[in-house]
């Protein structure tokens, strides 16, 4: 599987560890659904969203859907 190094938000290195040797800094992170649902459907399956937006939707999903012009 091969994974972009960008957010498909931020445009930012996600820093994707998915095809690496050590476990990557997501596997014990919980992605909200409702931040998955925003991912354009070619970046579904092919890359991976960076931690700081995670944290962004995670502390108020309006703000991050404004600072990325979404709905």
């Amino acid at each position: 599987l091969k994974i972009q190094k960008r957010c498909p938000f931020c445009q930012n290195e996600n820093r994707c560890g998915a095809n690496s040797a050590t476990p990557c800094w997501c596997i014990g992170l919980t992605i909200p659904q409702a931040l998955l649902d925003l991912l354009e459907e070619k970046y579904v399956d092919k890359a991976c969203i960076c931690q700081e937006c995670i944290t962004l939707f995670n502390e108020s999903p309006d703000a991050f859907k404004s600072q990325f012009k979404i709905g």
